[in-house]
């Protein structure tokens, strides 16, 4: 990787005025991936003026800095508390504290990586982006779009709400990417089952979310019917860490506990 020219940003404005004067100016957030991305950058901005690495509780939300790291939001009582603590759970099962004090929440969302173990979650719990020209958008909003998105993250918006929340990581090793990852939440009836490391970016199981939403009660059978209609809704493939049908078999049997976990089934 070739980097021309590295800035520290006193402002949002400035960092954004520098992103649009060139397709290859980029934001680095922590750079724990940087290599993974663009393999010349012309000028690389650094946020870390900016005072964007924290973590507030507002009356309805909780809003989380972009360049907060994945340490702090593994240490966060706030983040422990939603959801039972499924974001500060996946936090901390990416490699190791060394990598967590350095990449950022901004960074592995802006990123788009398949292999996240961060989205997974906060897809599942209804996150909210909030950027400097675009202002909010909606995780999945941002993860459809095609375009080549030059703005600045700004920070991330979680309603706050009573939820239930379950968050599942298979790796062949305790510091390696993911096999598969899987999130569930439930929202009084609303139900979201999302699956991360496919190996592509997370997806959410839309039919199966709708079908528990429209049921009062929970049996066996209904549950293994959602665990069906998640599975086969979406789309698991190949790669060195796992083919594609040992991953739609991971994904069944993790889906079922994370279903009966939110809604306290038990056999």
């Amino acid at each position: 990787m070739k980097i021309e020219r590295y800035m520290k940003a006193s402002s949002i404005a400035e960092a954004f005025a520098i992103l649009q004067e060139r397709p290859d100016n980029k934001i680095i957030a922590g750079g724990a991936w940087l290599k993974l991305t663009d393999p010349v950058i012309n000028t690389a901005i650094d946020l870390s003026l900016l005072g964007l690495n924290s973590i507030s509780e507002q009356d309805n939300e909780i809003e989380i800095g972009a360049m907060t790291t994945l340490y702090t939001l593994e240490k966060s009582a706030i983040i422990q508390k939603m959801y039972d603590g499924i974001l500060a759970q996946a936090a901390m099962k990416i490699m190791g504290i060394t990598i967590r004090n350095i990449a950022t929440i901004g960074g592995c969302i802006m990123g788009k990586f398949g292999f996240s173990d961060i989205i997974t979650p906060l897809m599942a719990m209804d996150a909210i982006l909030v950027f400097h020209q675009h202002q909010r958008m909606t995780l999945e909003a941002f993860l459809d779009s095609k375009a080549n998105f030059q703005d600045v993250l700004i920070k991330i918006v979680i309603p706050k709400t009573e939820a239930r929340g379950y968050f599942h990581k298979i790796a062949l090793t305790s510091l390696d990417f993911a096999v598969l990852n899987i999130a569930v939440s439930r929202k009084n009836s609303e139900y979201r089952i999302v699956f991360g490391s496919r190996p592509g970016v997370a997806s959410r199981a839309f039919a199966a979310e709708q079908y528990l939403k429209e049921l009062k009660n929970v049996s066996e059978d209904i549950i293994n019917k959602a665990v069906d209609m998640a599975a086969s809704e979406c789309r698991f493939g190949t790669n060195q860490r796992g083919s594609a049908e040992y991953r739609l078999n991971l994904a069944k049997v993790y889906a079922k506990r994370g279903i009966e976990a939110v809604t306290d089934y038990e056999n």
